[in-house]
């Protein structure tokens, strides 16, 4: 036999005195725990899991510095926080990877799957679940498969992110997914993990040394569709890399495709960009991006540009380029060779992998990856709290019971929640003569109402879930207000009848919330400075070498402290 005996006071106490008068009838709860089915033999296993676990649990903290009353309240301020938490992550991740699942078209497992893994890489990559469900979904939105989106693609992206010191709470991957996938699409390269690292991590290694920054892939993206088959990658990265190491990104951007547009298009009828030209010692096919790469098109010009006067030079930029692209024009042919240098340090992949290494370690990157295994954790231990107190709050108002009984509901199923015990026994503990009603009708009720729209309602309002044999409605019978019913409950009423044995129940738990309400309306009319708190002893017993039903509580009147 273990044994734990808790006094607890206050408000604590009012609410657990109340609760534990409603289960007064020991004998009529066991008898009827001796009754239910297969499903209730495992809450009554789970029930004396629980006893036996806090017990051992209590005495072990008795044994150290604090009273077992200490402990108590240590145990379930700890729940309340877990159970706060898991509320908070289920509704969280139900928002964010619902809209995952709705861009990419994952349904059922397949949804599962994809959230799991992209809470894996999230944490793996140091990123929080927000931030890469964000990413996944605009990767999907972008043209991303799904598969890629919530796999290789994504984890490449983060890479990036992580190895370009794009990371903290103010970061915001999915305007960078979308960059990134822009850009890819105007250079027809298909969208997979392959073709985000060719382009993230040449982006990144430029940004060590340059000005680049991978957000500056949102102007190049703008213009890219342009040097399509006539600038490869490198040389349209080596070319913003130079220029925006003079000039912002938006100009830069601008002057680089009308560097290659004043170039490429030029032709024989345009007679002052065929003499500017000519004046460099050029043709037009030299410069057109037709069988020369970008590199040997800016040395062409340079070497032309020396042929000419100093005093005429900008005259001629001016002919070939127009007065708002000279700058941009000087500055390619000018640091020609700094593109050229720029090609080597794109290809450095070593020197990637060691940047995500080091910024997916340390003390932030280890903060990160705890949240999100935390957040893990709470969402698979998720019971969903908060729908089922508003079912419970629904059912009760509708069945007519009282605020005080509702009340009482809210209380009693919140102190078991903070004591350990799972939802579904929370709900019948505070109804022992029909166990299992409450809980079958508030899950029916959660259920329905998570149907999709197309199976929900009919019309104006939801359809009422089927009811199972057991009732639960008859447990308010002390309420002495006129509250009706709808026939359809009347009718299931008349079917089943009200037990005799459940009757007495009632009768009894009637005196006894009396007798309780009467106590504390004498406790609250005493004067503030003789009011005394209450108190509650709540007694936990579990003998699993005796009783073969399972395990039996028991709990003493609540009363006044004298």
């Amino acid at each position: 036999m273990n044994k734990v005996e808790t006094i607890l006071t206050a408000k604590e106490a009012q609410m657990l005195s109340a609760w534990r008068r409603s289960t007064q009838s020991v004998a009529a709860f066991n008898e009827e725990l001796d009754k239910i089915g297969r499903k209730q033999s495992r809450n009554k296993q789970q029930s004396g899991r629980f006893f036996r676990g806090m017990s051992s649990g209590l005495a072990g903290m008795v044994g150290g510095y604090i009273s077992v009353a200490g402990a108590a309240g240590i145990l379930m301020n700890k729940n309340r926080e877990i159970l706060t938490q898991t509320e908070e992550v289920g509704k969280k991740f139900d928002e964010i990877f619902r809209k995952l699942r709705v861009q990419s078209g994952l349904r059922g497992i397949q949804g599962t799957e994809a959230q799991e893994r992209v809470l894996e890489i999230a944490e793996r990559q140091a990123f929080t679940s927000e931030q890469a469900s964000g990413a996944s979904t605009q990767l999907v939105s972008s043209g991303f498969t799904a598969k890629e989106a919530t796999g290789g693609s994504l984890e490449e992206f983060l890479r990036i992110l992580n190895a370009s010191n794009i990371t903290g709470k103010e970061v915001d991957p999915a305007e960078l997914a979308k960059a990134l996938a822009s850009y890819l699409q105007s250079q027809g390269l298909e969208k997979n993990a392959e073709n985000v690292a060719l382009v993230g991590r040449k982006v990144q290694a430029l940004f060590r040394g340059t000005n680049l920054q991978l957000p500056d892939l949102t102007e190049l993206s703008k213009v890219s569709s342009i040097f399509k088959g006539m600038l490869t990658v490198e040389d349209q990265l080596g070319g913003m890399s130079t220029l925006v190491d003079q000039i912002p990104a938006a100009e830069a951007k601008t002057g680089f495709r009308n560097f290659v547009l004043r170039l490429s298009t030029v032709t024989e009828d345009q007679k002052p960009k065929v003499e500017a030209l000519e004046k460099l010692g050029l043709q037009k096919e030299d410069v057109d991006f037709v069988g020369e790469s970008f590199t040997d098109i800016l040395d062409r010009l340079a070497v032309g540009i020396e042929k000419v006067p100093e005093k005429d030079r900008k005259g001629v930029l001016n002919q070939i380029f127009g007065e708002k692209t000279i700058a941009a024009a000087e500055a390619l042919i000018n640091d020609r060779q700094k593109v050229k240098d720029s090609f080597p340090i794109q290809n450095n992949t070593k020197q990637f992998l060691d940047d995500v290494d080091e910024a997916t370690s340390g003390r932030n990157a280890a903060s990160r990856r705890a949240k999100v295994r935390l957040e893990r954790r709470r969402f698979k231990q998720d019971q969903q709290d908060d729908l089922k107190k508003l079912e419970l709050e629904e059912l009760a108002e509708r069945e007519g019971l009282s605020p005080l009984r509702r009340d009482i509901n809210e209380k009693g199923y919140n102190t078991a929640r903070y004591l350990g015990i799972d939802s579904d026994t929370a709900l019948n503990i505070i109804n022992p003569w029909s166990w299992g009603s409450v809980s079958d009708a508030v899950n029916d009720n959660v259920d329905d109402r998570s149907k999709p729209a197309s199976q929900y309602g009919n019309g104006n309002r939801p359809p009422q879930p089927a009811r199972k044999s057991r009732s639960w409605w008859n447990f308010d019978s002390f309420d002495t207000g006129n509250y009706n019913t709808s026939s359809y409950d009347q009718g299931v009423k008349d079917f089943i009848g009200v037990p005799k044995k459940q009757q007495e129940s009632n009768d009894r738990l009637t005196k006894a919330l009396e007798e309780n309400t009467a106590a504390l309306k004498q406790q609250n009319e005493k004067p503030a400075a003789t009011q005394k708190p209450v108190q509650v002893e709540v007694k936990m017993t579990s003998d699993t070498s005796t009783a073969p039903n399972g395990p039996r509580a028991s709990s003493a009147l609540a009363r006044p402290a004298k």
